[in-house]
């Protein structure tokens, strides 16, 4: 009897210690109601540059928004899948939401913008967003090295009640 209970507690105990783990490596993201459609055209513009080097189909939107006195700053711009665990490594900027665009997800980071966003209660989980287990056994020569340059070509707008201007464009830090 008295293995039993001890047979049943290491089990509930095990089963605790792999539901933790499972949590702690899914990240659940909210999902996010776009409120100014001109983002909408923003995305259009990159989705034509992206299109050109092909980054559609393995890289994710990324949308950064930093409120200022007088507008909001949006930097836009794509990031490989493969390479987000290594982007975001040493990034502080919080992951806000998501929105669908074109049928695609655009993840959205920094500051809360009302006007911009709003919360839905929905919530959706990305596979590349997830940590890897440290203490896996894994093939050295399957290891793919870092990417050489992290930061993606990114455009910087300043958007206003009633204008967009494309403030700067080219290698930039999209996050912080």
């Amino acid at each position: 009897m008295k293995s039993l209970i001890i047979k049943l507690t290491m089990l509930v105990f095990l089963l605790g210690v792999n539901n933790h783990l499972s949590n702690e490596n899914s990240h659940s993201v909210k999902q996010l109601k776009l409120l100014d459609k001109r983002i909408e055209y923003l995305l259009a513009s990159m989705k034509i540059g992206e299109k050109e080097r092909h980054n559609l189909r393995t890289g994710v939107y990324v949308v950064k928004v930093q409120k200022t006195d007088n507008y909001y700053e949006l930097k836009l711009g794509v990031i490989f899948k493969d390479d987000f665990q290594w982007y975001l490594k040493d990034k502080r900027d919080k992951l806000l939401g998501y929105f669908e665009f074109n049928k695609r997800n655009v993840l959205v980071f920094g500051a809360y913008a009302p006007s911009l966003f709003s919360t839905l209660a929905s919530a959706k989980s990305f596979d590349f967003l997830n940590l890897k287990m440290q203490n896996e056994q894994v093939d050295s020569a399957a290891i793919k090295p870092p990417p050489i340059i992290f930061e993606p070509e990114v455009k910087v707008y300043h958007i206003t009640s009633r204008k967009i201007i494309l403030h700067k464009k080219g290698l930039l830090n999209l996050l912080e």
